[in-house]
């Protein structure tokens, strides 16, 4: 029997994604970034949607981006979400 939530629907998967860390210019060492990092989207009535990055990944001296696999937190439809819609990190990094 699979276990249903309380208004009757099977909890899903959790919404997966690439994040892209950027910075505004080349940075001068390497910034890691952890597994787990958290990020989060604002949805237009203000919730805020959260994610984590499932693994590590690196800005790389002299690059100013990563690409890092995450997945939202808790599991439904609410973490499926359209690009570039990421833009929020607790706490900030680096």
């Amino acid at each position: 029997m699979a276990h249903l939530l309380i208004d009757g629907s099977l909890p899903g998967d959790y919404a997966t994604c690439i994040l892209n860390f950027s910075t505004s210019y080349p940075v001068t060492s390497d910034i890691t970034i952890p597994a787990g990092t958290k990020c989060y989207a604002i949805l237009p009535d203000g919730t805020k949607v959260y994610y984590i990055t499932t693994e590590a990944g690196t800005v790389l001296t002299g690059e100013s981006q990563a690409a890092i696999a995450a997945r939202a937190v808790n599991r439904r439809i609410e973490g499926n979400i359209g690009p570039y819609k990421i833009p929020g990190r607790d706490p900030r990094i680096g």
